[in-house]
């Protein structure tokens, strides 16, 4: 298997790089996951899973980011019986180590998303919209979460 290796530092990457950084594309952080997971992408054939585990047959969602403040998004219909959220900038930059962090049902649908109409993400689903939030900075940073695994690229 061949190695990749990332030669930049964060103090060679500009802050407006940072922000207009774009994202890893699906295809290669569902492959990612795979690979790491034993799993199999269902090429959009299976709900809205992005992947299936091979030993379980539980769907899975990947939503990945490759900036330190991610905006996730969900279809209004999208399902899951797992997932998993691959953060390609752990240290703030993309240096090739990614950190997958399994993401509990509950913190997601009972998120509070609109605060003054107290609307959570199930909610905005059921009214056909796409919820957006930040799975670092409202799941993973404020409930301490910890890496299931990491690869180094």
């Amino acid at each position: 298997m061949a190695t990749v290796h990332i030669e930049s530092k964060k103090e060679d990457i500009a802050d407006d790089e940072i922000k207009n950084a774009l994202n890893v594309p699906d295809v290669f952080s569902e492959a990612l996951f795979c690979l790491a997971y034993d799993a199999v992408r269902t090429n959009a054939t299976a709900h809205s899973y992005d992947c299936v585990m091979r030993d379980t047959g539980e769907g899975v969602q990947v939503k990945s980011a490759s900036i330190p403040n991610d905006c996730t998004s969900f279809g209004p219909r999208s399902t899951w019986d797992l997932l998993y959220f691959a953060d390609f900038a752990p240290n703030g930059y993309v240096d090739g180590v990614v950190k997958f962090y399994k993401i509990d049902d509950s913190s997601v649908y009972n998120l509070v998303l609109n605060a003054s109409k107290n609307e959570t993400f199930r909610d905005q689903q059921l009214q056909g919209r796409r919820p957006r939030f930040s799975i670092q900075s409202q799941i993973i940073k404020p409930m301490g979460l910890i890496p299931e695994r990491i690869v180094d690229l």
